[in-house]
């Protein structure tokens, strides 16, 4: 998190131990400790927070999806013009299997 080595940590602590003394030193431990837990727990609801507003800003509305035209004609079927008949299919080199 802090990108600290063991040496650093070591150095730190021993400073803290030197300032506090060691009656105050288990208390400011606890106290940092619980400290810390409290930025998590505030920062995971901030990112859930703002995960949730994200999905509903590129969430489609329900309403346009339920108000959206059926297709009226089946997928496996062809589509057709006016009349109600295929259009013709032009014919091509690719299309031939004897080519």
């Amino acid at each position: 998190m802090f990108n600290v080595g063991t040496g650093e940590l070591l150095v730190i602590l021993l400073l803290a131990l030197i300032v506090l003394g060691p009656e105050k030193l288990p208390d400011a431990a606890r106290k940092m400790g619980n400290i810390v837990s409290e930025l998590r727990r505030m920062s995971g609801g901030l990112q859930a927070e703002m995960r949730s507003a994200m999905d509903e800003i590129t969430r489609p509305p329900l309403e346009s999806v339920k108000d959206a035209p059926a297709a009226e004609s089946a997928p496996d079927e062809a589509p057709k013009d006016e009349t109600g008949t295929e259009p013709a299919k032009p014919h091509a080199a690719h299309d031939d299997p004897a080519a």
